[in-house]
């Protein structure tokens, strides 16, 4: 047939299975899914994609949450589709188009609470894209390399229900808010953080930039310290240091900050470490018993 001319199809209560296809020019009488297959044009009814599936916790991975809408979003568009947790607190999110090198962005929707997972895929179903409260989630589940500020400016779709943001490739998390760096994953930002926590259960490359944390520095993977300054702020809230750790550049300025370190943790400073508080308010340092 010519472009635009469509084929019909009618599988009303029919059995039907669809698998590596490329369609063109049809119509189905109700939905139909081709799975591993092509949306090449023109095609009515007819559901392609990859299908994305979690669970969401309000802790790190304790806690499920139940029926609460997820929505994804693919390269930084509006979401795509949306989904509600069930009573195990796990989302399925079907026949997404998506290809190689896409950034997906998967979040807790229009709720009293908020949370978010970042990644780079490939074009394939992708299991396990958890989604924990008050964190954002930084993943890369494509071939080698890692993920980036410049990758979370792309995923972000505008949501008022994404915590974070990117300006001049430097990444800000909202208050109360935790940067979660995935186990096995690596996240080299290639511009500054300004974030209340972070977690390091992966790799992070932090390369010559600053990381700014008012609250807790986790880290239970890798830190690669390179030329970076890890500089803690805001004398309201105390910052635990937890995890042995090599830094480069360990510093903070603000009078009255309390600083605690884990016990039986060694942090060593190859660089520069400048704790400077005033004569009326100190700087606190001590551990965490």
């Amino acid at each position: 047939d010519s472009p635009g001319t469509a084929w019909n199809i009618n599988t009303t209560g029919a059995t039907v299975s669809l698998d590596y296809l490329s369609v063109t020019d049809s119509t189905s009488t109700v939905e139909v899914t081709a799975t591993n297959s092509t949306n090449v044009a023109r095609n009515t009814n007819w559901l392609f994609g990859k299908n994305f599936s979690g669970t969401v916790y309000s802790g790190e991975a304790t806690g499920a949450l139940t029926s609460v809408t997820i929505a994804i979003s693919v390269n930084g568009a509006a979401a795509a589709k949306t989904a509600e947790t069930n009573g195990s607190g796990a989302y399925s999110l079907t026949s997404i188009e998506v290809s190689d090198g896409d950034i997906i962005l998967v979040y807790i929707d229009g709720e009293a609470r908020y949370g978010s997972a970042v990644t780079v895929i490939e074009n394939a179903d992708l299991t396990g894209l958890d989604i924990y409260q008050n964190r954002v989630i930084v993943r890369y589940d494509y071939t080698g390399a890692s993920i980036t500020n410049a990758n979370l400016s792309t995923a972000d779709n505008g949501d008022s229900d994404i915590k974070y943001s990117v300006s001049g490739n430097n990444l800000t998390l909202a208050a109360g808010q935790e940067l979660f760096i995935w186990s096995n994953d690596t996240y080299a930002p290639g511009g500054n953080v300004v974030t209340p926590n972070l977690d390091i259960r992966g790799t992070l490359i932090a390369g010559s930039n600053t990381f700014t944390i008012s609250g807790n520095f986790n880290n239970q993977g890798t830190f690669t310290y390179d030329t970076s300054t890890v500089t803690f702020n805001d004398s309201s809230e105390m910052s635990t240091i937890s995890g042995s750790t090599t830094f480069y550049k360990l510093t903070s300025t603000t009078a009255s900050k309390t600083i605690a370190f884990t016990k039986g943790t060694t942090q060593t400073i190859t660089n520069a470490l400048t704790l400077t508080g005033t004569v009326v308010s100190p700087i606190i340092v001590n551990d965490t018993g």
